[in-house]
């Protein structure tokens, strides 16, 4: 009796070792970075994509600079988990969220993460399931809980494209 219950007990551990290694390494579709500041002395606003290669665009132009795609998924996957990012789950109809309006001396931010594995199985519906955080906040502010998951080559890459 006692041997059964130690065996289930190992299989329990295991089980939950492996589906918690798989939800902390999703492989990404593409990561977005939306950011507008109110000031007259800001440059336009400033759009930041990382599609599911590694490569990185800065307001639709392609850098030479990419990221480790694994090691950025696994940072993206676990800033989604703890921070606990919203999930906003795929439609059958195409939605578009208007852009709001960013205060005098303030800035307006939006990262939205999309998973390969919802792309992939969401194949009949328009708009897929992805994960969003957004923010009104002082215009100088530049300490994004992001940047703590991420490796420090990838959050220098991230902040020297913000600025």
């Amino acid at each position: 009796m006692k041997l059964k219950f130690f065996l289930t007990l190992i299989l329990c551990s295991i089980s939950y070792c492996i589906i918690n290694a798989q939800q902390a390494s999703r492989p990404l579709y593409n990561f977005s970075i939306a950011r507008s500041i109110n000031s007259e002395s800001h440059l336009p606003d400033t759009y930041i994509l990382v599609d599911s290669l590694g490569n990185i665009y800065n307001n639709n132009k392609k850098l030479s600079q990419t990221l480790n795609i694994k090691t950025f998924s696994k940072a993206i996957t676990t800033y989604v988990i703890k921070e606990k990012i919203d999930k906003i789950p795929g439609e059958e109809y195409e939605f578009k969220i208007e852009a709001p309006v960013t205060k005098p001396s303030k800035q307006t931010i939006n990262i939205t993460v999309q998973f390969l594995d919802d792309f992939k199985s969401e194949t009949d519906l328009l708009t897929k399931t992805s994960y969003r955080w957004d923010a009104e906040l002082d215009k100088d502010f530049r300490d994004y809980s992001l940047f703590k998951y991420l490796t420090k080559e990838e959050a220098d890459i991230l902040k020297s494209l913000l600025e």
